[in-house]
């Protein structure tokens, strides 16, 4: 009798045992960061940290309602930081964007945050965004409510899609309810590089959609430096924000916009606590 409850003692122990090393086996590969981008979620891990600041130059139309095309040229330098609260939601503020050329300013503050729904191969998630417009012809704010969700197609490949609803709020003008329809493709090369492309279906008015829709299209990449997981990373992109305008009105503007563009780099770091 002593022999079979020892036995049966010994035979629980390890059951819990084994248990208990499975189930913290599993909360490390939770709380693990991954190294290639396409495996990433859409949220950072718990008490997590991302900061980074990037510098971008683009070239835009001087003025859009002139009947001459005048392109001019922009430099921003911007900031700003992630940080994940808890495994599914995340914050992120983007407040020292500063405008170098064609003149000095300080600009459009982002605040935002992300909590993820579904996580696995397959991501659904809630974000919710506001930038607040500073420029004093426009001043404002843009609040856009969204649906980011993601693919994760084996260990090198990830497909970012979602849907968002921008709502523009400016002074002296109508409010204006807009749709955002981003896709993005993204491979892992090898472990530490990642490049891929992005565009997006961006209506500026429901009630207009056929003459304030603006497809743009870009390009990016990211080498990143680490171990199991990332501690920082380099990341290029290039994109035509207003690529093409099927009914754009304005006098200026072309249904192929190859002369607008911005090219720009990030850097960013990554801490885990």
């Amino acid at each position: 009798m002593r022999r079979s409850i020892m036995l049966a003692s010994l035979c629980a122990g390890a059951a819990l045992a084994s248990f208990t090393h499975t189930a913290r086996a599993n909360d490390d590969d939770q709380e693990d960061y991954p190294l290639q981008y396409a495996q990433r979620p859409l949220t950072l891990h718990a008490q997590s940290l991302e900061p980074y600041v990037s510098a971008d130059i683009t070239r835009f139309v001087a003025d859009p309602k002139a009947a001459q095309r005048d392109v001019a040229t922009n430099l921003t330098i911007q900031g700003g930081a992630k940080f994940g609260i808890t495994r599914q939601l995340e914050v992120d503020a983007s407040l020292a964007q500063i405008q170098v050329l064609p003149k000095l300013a300080y600009g459009n503050p982002t605040l935002g945050a992300t909590f993820g729904l579904i996580s696995s191969a397959f991501e659904l998630g809630f974000r919710g965004k506001i930038t607040i417009v500073t420029a004093s012809a426009t001043a404002g704010m843009i609040a856009e409510p969204s649906v980011p969700m993601a693919v994760h197609i084996g260990k090198s490949v990830r497909l970012d899609f979602g849907a968002g609803l921008p709502v523009t709020i400016a002074k002296g003008s109508p409010t204006l309810v807009g749709l955002d329809l981003p896709v993005a493709f993204a491979l892992n090369l090898v472990d530490t590089l990642h490049a891929g492309a992005q565009t997006s279906v961006y209506i500026v008015d429901v009630k207009s959609p056929g003459t304030s829709v603006t497809v743009p299209l870009g390009f990016f990449a990211g080498f990143t430096i680490g171990t199991e997981h990332p501690i920082l990373e380099i990341d290029p992109f290039f994109t035509w924000p207003k690529f093409t305008q099927p009914g754009a009105t304005d006098p200026a503007a072309q249904k192929l916009n190859l002369d607008v563009y911005t090219a720009g780099l990030a850097l960013r770091g990554y801490a885990f606590f």
